[in-house]
């Protein structure tokens, strides 16, 4: 009578102890994902600090799309390999191999001399 005691007991038992165990491992991965999480908020929040810097935005507007202040004279190195445009007038349409104007200027020009 006791062993069907003791069986009934650990049968009673077992399924609220796999939900238990199921919770807690969900709960540690929740804790992982929160974690993760919280490291993406904080560098966001530390970029959105530098982008509230006048000095940082006039930096990246210099290196990014090659700003000039009122008043400065820019210079743009070209390399020999690199030509200028295709009219010959001399002039030189700008710095190519990645720059997004250069890019654009390219299709531009590619698309004047398709038929």
């Amino acid at each position: 009578m006791l062993a069907v005691v003791v069986c009934a007991l650990v049968l009673s038992l077992a399924y609220p102890l796999k939900q238990y165990l199921a919770q807690r491992g969900q709960i540690s991965q929740l804790v992982q994902q929160n974690a993760q999480k919280q490291k993406q908020v904080d560098a966001l929040s530390r970029r959105k600090q530098e982008l509230q810097d006048p000095d940082y935005v006039k930096m990246l507007a210099r290196q990014r799309l090659q700003f000039v202040i009122p008043g400065e004279t820019q210079f743009v190195v070209v390399d020999k390999g690199q030509s200028g445009n295709s009219t010959g007038s001399g002039k030189a349409t700008g710095p190519t191999g990645g720059q997004w104007y250069s890019k654009l200027w390219g299709s531009v020009q590619t698309a004047d001399r398709a038929p």
